[in-house]
């Protein structure tokens, strides 16, 4: 019998519960709030990834490597503008343009 609770979807046989907390995998990653002005969060990470932050013109600006799951990155000594977020890792790889307020 399977079913869901807070530790994701669970498994329930004659001796042994399986919990296996796999309800993220697959969903694509979240770029939020945007617009935005001061955090920039970034979810369903799946393992450690590296961003960057780009002018339009290509020169990166700001690097960091964030944690799996949702991380975010500070972005109030930007100016407002508008900029590419390179997210980058072994197994996930995404661009955003994003406004900074």
């Amino acid at each position: 019998m399977w079913f869901s609770n807070i530790a994701g979807l669970c498994r329930l046989s004659n001796q042994i519960l399986f919990i296996d907390n796999h309800l993220t995998d697959g969903l694509p990653i979240g770029v939020y709030p945007n617009p935005s002005s001061e955090k920039l969060y970034i979810s369903n990470l799946v393992e450690q990834s590296r961003v960057n932050i780009c002018s339009l013109n290509g020169v990166i600006l700001f690097s960091k490597i964030l944690n799996q799951g949702t991380d975010f990155i500070d972005i109030q000594n930007l100016k407002s503008g508008t900029y590419i977020l390179n997210i980058n890792s072994k197994s996930q790889n995404k661009s955003v343009k994003f406004i900074k307020k």
